[in-house]
This record gives structure tokens, sequence and C-alpha cells, in this order.
């Protein structure tokens, strides 16, 4: 077991998306609805009809529609991701203080269990050192 931090320190991960990247997903899908919710009200506004009145507005209503379903999906699948992630003994999340925090993209745990949060500046710092090393070994693990 290893106490202190070092670049090259893998860790196996679980098949698939990690939840980081569901997470991700979330976000994105959660920003795009406000904008579309705005395209489609002035929509009505400017026709003066609801939105069934307009083949635009019926296909904005149809991507909120889709992209709601999209936003729910990805919450379940990242809540889910998170979890086993857990029972594995590391995270992709940043806010976890009694688990590994593992880069998604290497494999490479970038704090470890018990650690203190790092600052934005420190986990750049070591994502930086984890990727020179992965790139260096030819993207052995």
């Amino acid at each position: 077991m290893v106490d202190q931090w070092m670049p090259g320190v893998t860790r196996k991960m679980l098949r698939g998306t990690p939840a980081i990247v569901w997470g991700r997903r979330v976000l994105v899908t959660a920003l795009v609805i406000p904008g579309l919710s705005a395209v489609l009200l002035l929509g009505m506004l400017f026709t003066g009809d609801g939105y069934g009145s307009s083949s635009f507005l019926i296909s904005v209503m149809a991507l909120l529609c889709v992209d709601a379903l999209i936003l729910f999906a990805s919450q379940i699948l990242s809540s889910w991701k998170g979890r086993a992630e857990k029972n594995s003994g590391y995270t992709t999340f940043r806010d976890e203080m009694d688990f590994d925090e593992v880069d998604h993209k290497s494999g490479q745990i970038v704090r470890m269990a018990g650690e203190p949060f790092l600052s934005s500046q420190e986990r750049l710092a070591r994502i930086d050192k984890i990727r020179a090393i992965t790139v260096t070994d030819g993207g052995a693990q």
C-alpha cells in the first residue's frame, strides 16, 4: 500500500463509461434546456399561438423532450456508476475523501484515499505528470 501520492500508480477501473463522464453529460444536457425553453417561449410569443402552430416550434419541443430524456438517463447512469466505483474502492469524482480519486482517462490515481482535497492547480499539475508518464511509456499502464 502506498501512503503518499506518486505518479504512475494505476488503479484497475470498471469497464464502461466512468461516472465523471456521465456527470458531465448531465451538466451539458441540463445547460441546453434553458436555451431550448427560451426559443420555444419566444417562438410562441412571436406566433401568438401554442408550439403546435409551427413545425419549427414542434421540432424545438421534440428536442426539449429528447434532451430531458437524455438528462434523466445520464443522471441515473452517473449515480449508478458512481456507486459501483465506490464499491470498487475508487471514484472519478473529486468530492470523496475516503476513496482514491482516479484519472478517468489513464486509470492512474490522482489523489490517495484520505489525502486532503487538492486545489485546482495541484490537481492539474498531477494530471499533467500522469499524462506525461502515460505518453512517455507509449500508453502502457
